[in-house]
């Protein structure tokens, strides 16, 4: 029997998470497991330089900076983030590759035109670590992550923001793609420069050689702190689960919390939930700190595996 144990958890454990919950399928079952780190942010790995906007950001103008920094010595970088803090979607970026204001829509179609000229953007790739789009009723810049209208949205910013990419369209409004929201909207006014948007699972699936690691499997084990709809839409689960059932394997998420349905947990492609919420899976043992949580984590796998492994109970270790 072997296991993929998959995913992430909070940052920067997610590697001796995924190795708690092998460690507790193997108290328990004879089997081999796996644990690949698999998440957005920090958990994100490629062969290029990655200039990443974190959640917390309130701008994306640091981002732009430091892209152009890495432009200019002659580096690659791709470009990486999710659903973020940032109201300014994308504009702070282009102001700052550009080094012109953008706080007229002609100051901005200006700072436009200059960053189309740049062929070395239309080699640079957006990682998106969120399905949001950048404008529209459920766009990073009218919804929190948690799927709450945003308050602080600027309505004059975002009427030159859909004025500026209707203008500038070819066949498609990129705006309105999955992921142009990701990094702040800073995805998406790249890709309206010439550069390009990939979702993040997509490629850290290619780069692990994920298909060939499922091939091997005949279980499937992600990792995911918190699986609540709609929160799920900013994570990597989405990819996991497509590739999981292309090869008709079945999927158990190990969380701490969810509010999952049964309805919903089909249409992500999960077969079962291990939920491990302080108490859950030992009454006794409330993960108050770093060691206790890998306790938690073991349990959930010996639960996993004599749930969903069959066999007898592995009486050598």
């Amino acid at each position: 029997m072997r296991v993929l144990i998959v995913g992430h958890w909070f940052a920067p454990r997610a590697l001796p998470a995924l190795e708690a919950v092998a460690r507790g399928i193997q108290r328990v079952r004879d089997a081999a497991c796996e644990p690949i780190v698999f998440g957005p942010g920090p958990f994100v790995t490629s062969d290029r330089l990655i200039v990443r906007v974190p959640d917390s950001a309130t701008s994306t103008r640091d981002a732009g900076r430091e892209l152009r920094r890495l432009l200019d010595q002659g580096d690659t970088p791709v470009l990486e983030g999710g659903h973020t803090s940032c109201t300014d979607g994308g504009s702070e970026f282009l102001s700052a590759i550009t080094s012109l204001p953008v706080d007229t829509y002609e100051q901005m179609e200006q700072a436009l035109h200059r960053a189309q000229s740049d062929r070395r953007l239309r080699e640079v790739v957006a990682l998106a670590s969120t399905r949001r789009s950048l404008l529209g009723f459920t766009s990073v810049l009218s919804t929190h992550a948690d799927g709450t209208a945003r308050h602080d949205q600027n309505l004059g910013l975002s009427s030159r923001l859909t004025r500026l990419f209707a203008t500038h369209r070819d066949t498609t409004d990129v705006s309105r793609l999955e992921g142009s929201g990701a990094a702040g909207g800073a995805a998406g006014m790249l890709a309206l420069c010439g550069g390009s948007i990939v979702p993040t699972g997509e490629a850290l699936a290619r780069t692990l050689n994920l298909d060939q690691r499922m091939e091997q499997a005949d279980l499937v084990v992600i990792l995911e702190p918190c699986a609540h709809d709609p929160l799920l839409h900013d994570t990597l689960i989405d990819t996991l689960t497509d590739h999981a059932g292309r090869h008709a394997l079945p999927v158990v998420l190990v969380c701490e919390s969810t509010t999952l349905s049964a309805l919903e947990k089909a249409q992500w492609g999960i077969h079962g939930i291990i939920d491990t919420h302080p108490g859950a899976l030992m009454p006794t043992c409330i993960a108050e700190n770093e060691q206790d949580d890998y306790e938690v984590l073991e349990a959930a796998g010996m639960r996993l595996a004599r749930t969903w492994i069959p066999g007898v109970e592995n009486a050598t270790i």
